[in-house]
């Protein structure tokens, strides 16, 4: 496999940013859905200004992973305060993780974790835990093989409908 390269976003990064998070969330997750709440939740979640904030959040760091000159995915660590939780904890928060379909089983989902897992250590972080959802047990498994543990669950919402994520965490 040629070298993935992984560019950490700033505000010059931004169109990319949006355009891959937005591909990649639609075909991981919305393939056929037509929910008024699933559209009004990536309208908001995917926004120009949504995005432009967590860029601009000291404690959020967005990273493009680029392959043969195009962008097959990317990933977004929170630390301190940018934590949905732990934030009690020398914890990193792996938030999104994502590549786009057609690259879909060829390895690069490994690469990213790899580079997450490789930050973290570098910030001497004790833990990096995830939460994935509860229906997709190909993800759950990835994470399994790579040592992480279920921790729990929580809750997450896209309007009104309510979706369950486990946590996952390994330890460093």
């Amino acid at each position: 496999m040629d070298e993935v390269r992984f560019i950490k976003c700033t505000l010059n990064e931004l169109d990319q940013l949006l355009e891959i998070s937005k591909a990649t969330y639609f075909e991981a997750f919305l393939a056929g859905e037509s929910s008024d709440n699933v559209k009004e939740y990536v309208k908001n979640a995917f926004s120009e200004d949504r995005l432009w904030k967590e860029l601009n959040n000291p404690f959020s760091e967005f990273y493009l992973a680029e392959y043969g000159g195009e962008v097959i995915g990317y990933l977004k660590l929170n630390y301190k305060d940018a934590q949905q939780r732990y934030q009690e904890r020398n914890s990193i928060e792996l938030q999104r993780i994502y590549t786009l379909g057609k690259v879909l089983g060829k390895g690069f989902g490994q690469v990213l974790l790899n580079q997450a897992i490789k930050i973290a250590r570098e910030q001497h972080s004790q833990f990096l835990w995830l939460g994935v959802w509860d229906q997709n047990p190909r993800a759950i498994h990835f994470y399994e093989k790579n040592g992480f543990d279920k921790m729990g669950k929580m809750d997450f919402f896209m309007g009104e409908e309510k979706y369950t994520d486990v946590v996952m965490m390994l330890e460093l």
